[in-house]
């Protein structure tokens, strides 16, 4: 399978892939992983890493698309939980997409006014940050109407990613 063909089969089976030094992180929903698919992945690392870099280069926003299946975190400058945020954002885009009133257009909003993430027994939170006082009430207005999806998101944010070594 040729290393295109290989990223679409992963994405069009959920899967997200990204690109950690030199090696491919994959968050995908279980059973996509298949030794077959590894072993696709291994013969072809250095050309998947090509692929994810040019479209990691690329400007992930274009007007009414989204053209990169992995999130940026737009404030990598609050360090420590930047790659959480991304892979937040990430899933959240496959929740809904890009409405703005929808969960990745709601935490996208929170991050950028410098919202925080921290685990906690194994489990991701949100936390103020750099919101401060006005975090509890933006949650409440903002975030509440989507505290299900929210929290089942989160769930699944603390799961290791596979690697492709």
């Amino acid at each position: 399978m040729s290393p295109e063909m290989l990223l679409a089969e992963l994405r069009a089976q959920g899967a997200t892939l990204a690109i950690d030094g030199d090696q491919v992180v994959i968050d995908a929903p279980a059973g996509v992983l298949t030794p077959e698919l590894l072993a696709d992945l291994r013969g072809h690392k250095p050309e998947v890493l090509g692929l994810l870099a040019r479209e990691e280069a690329e400007n992930f926003w274009e007007p009414g698309i989204l053209r990169a299946r992995f999130i940026k975190d737009p404030r990598p400058d609050l360090e420590g939980d930047s790659n959480l945020w991304s892979r937040l954002l990430t899933l959240a885009y496959g929740h809904d997409g890009e409405d703005p009133n929808g969960l990745f257009g709601v935490l996208h909003g929170f991050r950028c006014s410098g919202a925080g993430l921290t685990v906690v027994d194994g489990r991701a939170h949100l936390v103020a940050g750099e919101m401060g006082d006005e975090y509890p009430a933006e949650r409440e207005r903002w975030l509440d109407t989507h505290a299900p999806a929210l929290a089942a998101l989160l769930d699944d944010l603390v799961l290791p990613p596979a690697r492709v070594a």
